[in-house]
Order: C-alpha cells, then structure tokens, then sequence
C-alpha cells in the first residue's frame, strides 16, 4: 500500500509497506527516521494519508513512483531518500544498537518483551545476552513518568545528546507522549 505523512510546512514523505500498522508505529516512534527526525526538528505533525489500499508489488513500485512524481509537481519538499518502488528489506539483522534503538521506546520491560512487532528484537536480545544492559532505562513498571517528572529530568541536562544517554527513560517517554520540544527548549 502507498502512503503518506504531510506536514504544515509543505514537507512530505511518501511510502510504500506492506505492514501499514508496523510502518506507522516505526515512523512515529523511530527516532532516526525521516518523518521522526521531522517531528523534533520543527515540532510539527504531520497528517497520515493513505494514498493506494493494498496491491501488487509491481504496482505499487510504481504507484510510489507516480506519488512522488504528483507531490514534486504540487511544489511538495521530500523528505525520502531513496528513489519511489525501493524496496526496503523486511529481513531486519538486529544488532546490539538496534535493539537498544527499539529498548529505548519502552518504559517498562515487558511492554517491550510482548510488543508484536518487535519480537526480532527480543530475541535477538535474549540471545545475545544484551537484555539486561538495553532494559537497563526501564523502570519495571515502578516509575510512572510524567510531564512533570519528565521536565525536571531534562532540566539535569544542558544538550539533547546528553538527555539521551543519561535520562533513557525520560526520553523515551517525552518522544511516544510528543512533548519533547517543550520540556527541552532550554537546551543549546
């Protein structure tokens, strides 16, 4: 199926899945993806369309094609980087910095271990032996973060790398809950 995420600021992304639900939760929550990379740099969101339901492969290369084609022509700024009817693999190799990658959208451990779409991940963890040091941000359940206490955990840090590294947990919540521009504007 083909796909979109428009923002206010006349940027956009086209894509094609096959998974519409996975791809969505992936673009939302992935911090390192275009759309996402979007979202926190100009603290805009963008609005979902679903250009073309479900088809072929071949079609649908070339539908992602033609979309792009119509966005560039209406003046539309991409944000793709790869060429329209690319397909990316859904063969995932989790390494250790992608597990951590996906860890760190989870608050508490079992969120994570019994998430559907990243049972890959788990496992890769578990077998590895990584689990307890990608986990290690996670309350367990026990912490219940809070605008508040997410706001007074980012005030401990002057830049956002830093944030990242040292209130795993904080940031991970400030992302899903989309409030991380606020509770870091003091940050250079």
């Amino acid at each position: 199926m083909i796909y979109a995420y428009e923002f206010l600021d006349n940027f956009v992304y086209v894509g094609l899945t096959y998974n519409e639900n996975k791809r969505r939760y992936e673009h939302l929550y992935e911090k390192l993806g275009p759309v996402k990379k979007h979202i926190i740099k100009y603290g805009v969101n963008p609005k979902y369309v679903k250009l073309h339901d479900y088809t072929s492969i071949a079609n649908a290369k070339s539908l992602e094609q033609h979309f792009i084609n119509k966005y560039k022509k209406e003046g539309w700024v991409l944000l793709n980087s790869a060429k329209g009817g690319a397909l990316g693999g859904n063969k995932v190799r989790w390494t250790k910095e992608a597990c951590q990658k996906i860890a760190l959208l989870f608050e508490r451990k079992r969120d994570f271990v019994n998430h559907p779409s990243y049972v890959g991940a788990v496992n890769a963890a578990h077998k590895h032996k990584w689990m307890d040091e990608i986990c290690s941000h996670m309350t367990g359940g026990n912490t219940k973060w809070s605008f508040d206490k997410c706001a007074e955990e980012a005030k401990k840090y002057r830049k956002l790398n830093a944030f990242i590294r040292g209130g795993k947990g904080a940031y991970a919540y400030a992302v899903k809950n989309n409030i991380l521009k606020e509770i870091c504007s003091h940050m250079v």
